[in-house]
């Protein structure tokens, strides 16, 4: 009986470690995400924020026609939607990221205790690969959303610079020249 409680103290260390070292990797994780969050929402303001003030800068200046300024409008409706795209991503990444570390502990948890129960001192290497090829396969999936998260705020960013310039072209070319 004294040896199951003992048995128990020495699970509980080594679940607290680990707990303890998963929950750092996820705060590490999650304030790079908290970033990229707030990036994401900034180009989703841009680009969705450009098209309502092309319409006010449009009635200030009577020289411009609304044909010139559609091409900028449809680059900053483009570029919402690649901002909204990256979101989408991140979200997706972080769901799968939630899943495996909730597995990644169990799992350990499991083969921890039952490396204890047949006598042994360490994990042997061979339960862990096997845990670690499930895994490996699911931080794929995690890295595809993130690079997809990248490319389409790359493509949002871009896209805001290119309707911007679009939209200097609209406007400049409308001025009247001095003579």
């Amino acid at each position: 009986m004294k040896e199951n409680k003992k048995i128990t103290e020495i699970d509980r260390y080594a679940i607290d470690r680990v707990d303890k070292a998963q929950t750092w990797r996820m705060d590490i994780k999650n304030l790079t995400y908290n970033i990229a969050n707030d990036s994401f929402k900034s180009l989703i303001i841009l680009n969705g924020g450009t098209i309502p003030i092309l319409a006010t800068l449009k009635s200030i200046s009577p020289n411009t026609e609304i044909q010139g300024l559609m091409p900028p409008i449809v680059i900053f409706m483009f570029g919402l939607i690649s901002a909204l795209l990256a979101q989408f991503s991140i979200y997706k990444s972080l769901s799968i990221q939630g899943r495996n570390l909730d597995t990644t502990t169990n799992d350990f948890i499991d083969t921890y205790r039952a490396s204890r129960e047949s006598g042994h001192e360490t994990i042997p290497p061979q339960s862990a690969e096997k845990k670690s090829n499930v895994t490996s396969s699911s931080k794929s999936k995690e890295g595809k959303w993130d690079q997809y998260a990248g490319y389409f705020a790359t493509a949002s960013l871009l896209l805001f610079i290119i309707g911007g310039l679009f939209s200097m072209c609209a406007f400049y070319s409308a001025a009247p020249s001095s003579p």
